[in-house]
């Protein structure tokens, strides 16, 4: 008896279609009130709809790998898809997480609670990834680990230098910084509030199992980084593998997409350590839109693996 496929899924040209236009949408937006002027912030409601852009583009992201998983004809491993799909989860969960700092609490640690569910993110994509290449049975030649190794060379560089500023830097950044003034409120005078004249949003004062939190996780700020760094640098080297390992093949359409998106994911994590080493970071900035395509383009591949698999079986049947 034949297997009956899920209810509903659709095909990869509206796929590709409804990502493509989703894609140019926030694009569109990020051109308009992504780049302020100097001196401008951005939008606030820019703000809360770039993260309305990335957070349906990984729902639906979520959705088709998990129809993917779900098919048991599916021509690559079915626990790829699963570890996709609940990458794309845990990466909204953590953009609500680190929304809610960013919005409602109007705070910007150095660590929030976010920070361990996108760890955790990364981590899905890479065991995806890992099995990918794991079911491949990979043979490379010595000058496809030597591209490898290349890469992984400019992976550590590009991540350290982005993520770290040198001591000089930091010198000059100390004295740089604007001055942070000291505001008692009249009310409550043995309250007081740090604002900063030249941040575009002055923290608040928090609830305190929040402060509870940021104390909690401080101390592992520096370790967070260079954790990212180093997640960064597999991603990159995996991503080359991919394309060396899977070129030219008959399903190398799913996985050349699927490098793609993790190389725009890659630069833009490594946009996002460098402007935030810096302190010139800013949510809503048109580099954002790189989140968002990355996700679409993890969409169009679990939609393309999914109709070269229903194409096999047709042809079987």
């Amino acid at each position: 008896m034949k297997k009956s496929l899920p209810a509903f899924a659709p095909s990869p040209i509206v796929v590709i279609m409804v990502g493509i236009i989703w894609g140019l949408i926030s694009f569109y937006f990020g051109i308009i009130y992504g780049m302020p002027l100097p001196g401008e912030g951005v939008p606030q409601w820019y703000v809360i709809l770039n993260y309305i852009f990335e957070g349906v583009a990984h729902l639906g992201v979520a959705w088709l790998c998990l129809i993917d998983w779900r098919l048991p004809e599916i021509i690559s491993d079915r626990k790829i898809w699963l570890l996709f799909g609940l990458r794309s989860a845990f990466y909204f969960l953590a953009n609500l997480i680190f929304g809610y700092w960013e919005l409602i609490l109007q705070r910007s640690p150095e660590v929030s609670l976010a920070d361990p569910v996108y760890i955790v993110s990364y981590l899905l994509l890479l065991w995806g990834m890992i099995l990918a290449l794991r079911a491949r049975r990979i043979t490379l030649k010595t000058w496809q680990y030597g591209v490898i190794s290349a890469i992984a060379i400019l992976g550590i560089w590009l991540g350290w230098i982005s993520a770290f500023l040198p001591e000089s830097s930091q010198a000059q950044l100390a004295v740089t910084s604007p001055v942070v003034e000291q505001t008692v409120i009249a009310s409550n005078p043995s309250t007081t509030v740090a604002q900063d004249s030249a941040s575009p949003i002055a923290e608040k004062e928090a609830p305190e199992w929040v402060l509870g939190v940021e104390e909690m996780l401080k101390p592992s700020a520096e370790l967070t980084s260079l954790f990212y760094v180093v997640l960064d640098v597999i991603l990159l080297v995996l991503s080359g593998t991919l394309v060396l390992t899977f070129w030219g093949g008959q399903f190398s359409r799913t996985w050349l997409v699927v490098t793609i998106a993790a190389l725009l994911l890659y630069i833009a994590d490594v946009r996002y350590a460098y402007v935030a080493a810096r302190g010139n970071f800013e949510t809503g900035g048109l580099l954002d839109t790189l989140w968002v395509f990355s996700t679409i383009l993890f969409g169009i591949a679990a939609a393309l693996e999914y109709d070269l698999s229903i194409s096999l079986r047709c042809r079987r049947n």
